[in-house]
């Protein structure tokens, strides 16, 4: 078969060659959410591994300035910062590093805070077969790389010959790249929920649809947990969602929130799933 490949025209070819890369596309897909571990079927009820299932580290920080602003907590100090209203009332460490704060604060330097707890919550959900264990996750890569692997050694063959018989190859070699890009792409991104953890989270926001409209205040970590900032649109609380707008950025963190970088708070943030999906 192979061979025969050789034998297809340029436009022919190349024709073919970009079902190929579609294929790919589709196939690594399709390939991981097959293979994907079924996990454990359980309710989450802890806010900030809700969080973490439903959105990432970055949802995680989210969540938990949503519940200190809720519960009185933390308050609004203007320029996309807040600042401790009560040093008291932190429910455990996370939100008790926070309370700690001697100034205004913003969504990085939260986040450097919070990133300090991520590898526990995300060993807590692999624990609870939540989140695919390390191995899971490399063996899922893999798999969904596979497709454009064939797709290129295909190209590969293809190109080679090609340049042996004096043909032009620009476009062959454009949609090579383009596999390429695609394959590093899906092999960086990936859910590494299990089937248990995708079905929690979509349990959560069936059985908690309310929080997506009405959250009372001490909800509201819980509500941005599953749904994010959107739902405090409107509401006495809106400036976190203005914060996540303006200081959002690609990757695992925040790209500014009014200039708060140069605090010495240590902490790296952990992967996100993009639902989950690093």
């Amino acid at each position: 078969m192979i061979e025969g490949f050789s034998t297809y025209s340029g436009g022919e070819f190349l024709v073919f060659y970009a079902l190929l890369v579609i294929g790919a596309i589709i196939a690594g897909v399709w390939l991981p959410g097959f293979l994907r571990a079924d996990g454990e079927n359980r309710r989450v009820d802890d806010r900030y591994d809700m969080a973490y299932l439903a959105g990432g580290a970055r949802r995680v920080t989210e969540t938990v300035l949503a519940q200190l602003l809720g519960t009185g907590s933390l308050e609004a100090a203007g320029g996309n910062k807040v600042r401790v209203a009560h040093q008291q009332g932190g429910e455990n460490a996370l939100e008790n590093d926070l309370l700690r704060k001697v100034t205004d604060f913003g969504l990085t330097e939260a986040q450097r805070t919070v990133g300090t707890h991520i590898d526990e919550i995300q060993e807590r959900l692999a624990r609870t077969r939540l989140l695919l264990d390390q191995s899971e996750r490399l063996q899922l890569r893999i798999v969904s790389v596979l497709p454009y692997l064939a797709v290129l050694a295909v190209g590969w063959y293809r190109r080679s010959a090609g340049i042996a018989e004096g043909e032009p190859v620009g476009y062959l070699t454009g949609l090579m790249i383009l596999a390429a890009i695609l394959g590093s792409i899906r092999f960086i991104k990936l859910d590494p929920r299990t089937r248990g953890g995708l079905a929690a989270v979509a349990e959560g926001k069936a059985i908690s649809s309310r929080l997506k409209s009405a959250p009372t205040g001490p909800e509201l970590g819980f509500g941005v947990a599953l749904f994010g900032t959107a739902i405090l649109a409107g509401t006495p609380f809106s400036q976190l969602h203005a914060m996540r707008q303006a200081a959002s950025g690609d990757g695992g963190g925040y790209s500014s929130d009014g200039g708060d970088s140069s605090s010495s708070d240590g902490g790296g943030c952990g992967g996100g799933c993009g639902g989950c999906g690093g």
